[in-house]
Formats: C-alpha cells, sequence, structure tokens
C-alpha cells in the first residue's frame, strides 16, 4: 500500500473513530466551560489586585491579554478590567463560584 493511500486510509478511521467516540462533544464542552470560567475568574483577580493597588501588574495582564486574545474578546475582557472599582463581595463570591464550577466542569468533561 502506497503512502498517501495509507494515509488517506488512517485519516478515514480516524476521522470515524472521533465520530463514534464523541471526541468533537467533549472538546466543545470543555471549550465551552473554559470560555464561562475565564470572565469570572478574570473578573476575581483583577478585583482583588486592585483592591491590593496593584495597578503595574494589572498594566501586564492587559498587555498579556492583547496578545492572546483576539480583538473582540480583548474589548470585553477590558471592560472587565476597566469595572475592578464597582464590584461588591456578593459579586466576587458569585464569580468565584462560577469560576471553580466552570472549571471543574472542563476536568468533567476531559475524564
Amino acid at each position: 500500500m502506497s503512502g498517501p493511500h495509507k494515509f488517506l486510509r488512517l485519516l478515514r478511521q480516524s476521522a470515524l473513530r472521533a465520530f463514534y467516540h464523541n471526541c468533537f462533544e467533549v472538546a466543545k464542552s470543555a471549550a465551552y466551560s473554559s470560555i464561562l470560567s475565564f470572565f469570572p475568574g478574570l473578573a476575581l483577580v483583577a478585583s482583588l489586585l486592585f483592591r491590593h493597588n496593584v495597578s503595574a501588574v494589572m498594566d501586564e495582564i492587559a498587555v498579556a491579554l492583547d496578545r492572546v486574545l483576539p480583538p473582540e474578546v480583548y474589548r470585553v475582557a477590558s471592560l472587565y478590567l476597566a469595572a475592578q472599582g464597582r464590584r461588591n463581595q456578593g459579586l466576587l463570591a458569585g464569580a468565584w463560584f462560577v469560576a471553580i464550577w466552570s472549571a471543574s466542569n472542563v476536568m468533567l468533561s476531559l475524564i
């Protein structure tokens, strides 16, 4: 069996097994839970850092996020960072709960 034919057979076999073993649904679930845990976690970290007047660290986080996030997502994340002074304790507790719950769902979907 020649190289291209073997490659195509293996590619077809891999795609079928990924479909039958629900790999695409697991990946979708993990991605959704990761996104859901990102913004509450970001809000929690930002509020804790601003509470302790660590604005230089927040500037570094904003620069790092600008490098790795798409422009639309970065705009939303920068709004989270800008609203740091207007959060109360109940919102922080809720953000912590949602971030931990979503992150645990990532792990559950991968198991």
